[in-house]
């Protein structure tokens, strides 16, 4: 099951933190079912992340094209 929005104002990442899309940019999610051991499935949107940036980069030569680590959120309050 694919969900697809335009804009997400209120969306929650790991640890239950807040984040929101500008418009235009792709704001997606996909539920599946696997029968494979959590630490397994962990990885899949990284996985999946890495394989798109290299997709792209190859057909698109998209040099923008690639992954940045999530903002980690600091006990004091914010993120870096």
């Amino acid at each position: 099951l694919w969900i697809v929005a335009h804009h997400q104002s209120e969306g929650r990442g790991r640890r239950g933190n807040g984040w929101q899309t500008q418009p235009g940019n792709l704001a997606a999610s996909l539920l599946l079912t696997l029968d494979l051991p959590p630490a397994a499935i962990a990885t899949l949107g990284f996985v999946a992340g890495v394989a798109l940036a290299q997709a792209l980069d190859e057909c698109c030569a998209c040099s923008e094209a690639g992954l940045r680590p999530a903002p980690r959120h600091h006990p004091g309050g914010g993120f870096q």
